[in-house]
């Protein structure tokens, strides 16, 4: 290999080339015997000038050397600035995201509630009945605005004021005769203790006679005593101590909304 004339360029010794996996001579040759022939990189001879820094984390002013590229921009004065600026960012960064991911899914919300109102509206549409123009009906809203429910106001009664005066009457004599009733069943009634009732009819049944005893009081027994009204409160009886007799079980089931019997005039509690 000596005809090769391959030499050192910086002492001029002879020098073995590199050579391929096939045994021939590389294209791109040694230029050098060794480490110490092999000239130095210029940021290995010059060391790096102090340089003013104004940090962009704690902003203060330090001279600090800077070897530039992206690892090191001057940017900082120290590693802990900028590993808390880092983080000072992501955090951040992260709030961001999370205010945009809020405002998507409050966006998202009012266009669900949108299209629900849009739906629910699309199924109350409706057609006045008075004036027969078609309105987005509300909640238990029939005609489309104020003249029309006048409107229909004014018909109703005209309607009633054409009805027979007949009825009319006897729709005010049901009102004041329910009145007088209730007034009437208020007004005549009294506190009665159906055992003392008992006691003062003996414990006889007022209708047929028998005797209805005490210890069947509150059985399903046809001897039971019962209390019973003698014009029923059905007929505009009252329930005070002389309308109000001892009776079995079997007579006030027979007599059920009649009024039958002697009515105890005078009889007090």
């Amino acid at each position: 290999m000596a005809e090769l004339n391959y030499r050192c360029l910086g002492c001029a010794a002879a020098i073995f080339p590199n050579l391929t996996k096939t045994g021939k001579v590389s294209n791109h040759p040694r230029k050098y015997c060794g480490a110490e022939c092999k000239p130095k990189r210029e940021w290995q001879r010059t060391p790096h000038k102090p340089k003013l820094v104004v940090c962009q984390h704690c902003f203060t002013e330090k001279y600090r050397r800077v070897r530039g590229g992206a690892s090191d921009a001057g940017k900082y004065c120290s590693r802990e600035c900028s590993f808390a600026r880092s983080s000072l960012v992501s955090r951040e960064v992260m709030a961001i995201k999370d205010l945009g991911a809020k405002a998507r899914k409050q966006a998202r919300a009012a266009a669900a509630a949108k299209a629900k109102r849009q739906a629910w509206l699309a199924t109350r549409h409706r057609v006045c009945p008075e004036c027969g123009n078609g309105f987005v009906a509300e909640l238990r809203q029939s005609v489309c605005g104020d003249e029309c429910k006048k409107a229909r106001a004014r018909k109703a009664r005209a309607r009633y004021e054409q009805t027979d005066s007949w009825k009319r009457a006897r729709r005010a004599a049901k009102k004041r005769y329910k009145t007088v009733r209730r007034a009437r069943v208020a007004i005549q009634a009294e506190t009665i203790d159906p055992i003392k009732v008992f006691e003062r009819d003996r414990w006889k049944c007022h209708l047929c006679g028998e005797k209805t005893p005490r210890g069947l009081r509150g059985t399903s027994q046809m001897q039971a005593p019962e209390l019973d009204h003698i014009v029923t409160l059905a007929d505009g009886g009252s329930h005070t101590w002389g309308n109000v007799a001892c009776a079995c079980r079997r007579c006030n089931l027979a007599k059920g909304a009649r009024s039958m019997g002697q009515l105890g005039l005078g009889l007090g509690a």
